[in-house]
């Protein structure tokens, strides 16, 4: 515990496996309102997404794909079907992934399952070019609200690539329209040599 609070408490967390530190983190812990009022003032908007059955579910194994995405298979993710390019080669170079999320055994979202939520679809530079690995080097949540049941929406996108680094922006929403959590991170991305970066819609 490094700091208790009224209304907030600092902790951090080691997770070591045999001597290698493996995710460093800090908690900022508040209790959250069981019915929180409206923001106050807010720029943020709720998207519309197609039905969850015209949306695409992604396998955790696809064809032709180096490794196996066992994440997927905890979640029923189905993203829209105008932000899958990247799927059959063709990327839109948007650098934005949209969809409906939940867990695949339908268990309720708590505060931690949109700790999970913010870091389970793909890169949104899936829509600029498949890279392969992106592991994510920080990710900082904001968790507003424990969402009403039912799926969540999703949006992420890619901001800048630059370096072999680019930057995130993940917004989860609620059946309410109230946006639940937002999560920002900075991930590792390896361009393959002389790949032109796409033209922008």
């Amino acid at each position: 515990i490094l700091r208790a609070g009224r209304s907030a408490s600092q902790v951090r967390t080691l997770i070591v496996q045999g001597d290698r530190a493996c995710v460093d983190a800090t908690f900022t812990l508040g209790t959250l309102p069981a019915e929180p009022p409206a923001p106050w003032w807010s720029n943020r908007e709720p998207f519309d997404l197609p039905p969850i059955d015209e949306c695409v579910k992604l396998p955790a194994a696809r064809d032709g794909a180096p490794f196996v995405v066992s994440i997927m298979d905890r979640s029923d993710l189905r993203l829209d079907p105008e932000v899958i390019g990247f799927a059959s080669g063709n990327p839109s170079g948007k650098a934005e992934l949209r969809g409906w999320i939940s867990f695949a055994d339908n268990r309720p979202v708590d505060a931690l399952g949109l700790l999970f939520f913010t870091d389970a679809f793909p890169p949104a530079t899936f829509e600029l070019a498949e890279a392969g690995w992106v592991p994510t080097l920080s990710l900082s949540v904001y968790v507003r609200a424990v969402p009403v049941p039912g799926p969540l929406r999703v949006s992420q996108t890619a901001q800048v690539v630059d370096g072999g680094r680019f930057d995130e922006v993940c917004e989860v929403w609620d059946a309410s329209d109230r946006l639940v959590a937002q999560a920002t991170q900075l991930a590792a991305i390896r361009i393959p040599e002389g790949l032109q970066p796409p033209a922008r819609p």
